[in-house]
């Protein structure tokens, strides 16, 4: 193959066989070029398309009566352990009581 494509480069005739193996052979390196290229593209879009292995699609689990029970009370404590976290006061600020109210109205 180097001493042919070498002979074309330089300008020497090929024969016709030659020439139909060179010909056959680009064809060939051309094509399996092709083919990488349009999987290199199609790649991620297949990849968007299938669900992921752990990522169910619709298909959820019922759950039995004992599960929702068991879910119910774990909701039930969550809501309780919310309500018994106290309002948070607004902070404190420290530098509020320094100026007076005079001199609050004559800087604006």
């Amino acid at each position: 193959m180097r001493r042919l494509f070498r002979r074309a480069m330089e300008g020497g005739n090929l024969g016709r066989g030659e020439e139909e193996i060179m010909v056959v052979r680009l064809g060939i390196i051309f094509g399996v070029a092709a083919g990488v290229v349009m999987i290199a593209v199609t790649t991620p879009a297949i990849g968007q398309m299938t669900p992921g292995l752990n990522m169910p699609m619709g298909d959820e689990k019922q759950l039995t009566d004992e599960e929702k029970e068991k879910k119910a009370e774990r909701e039930r404590a969550y809501k309780n352990a919310i309500g018994k976290i106290p309002d948070q006061k607004p902070s404190a600020d420290p530098w509020g009581n320094v100026r007076g109210a005079e001199q609050k109205k004559n800087s604006k």
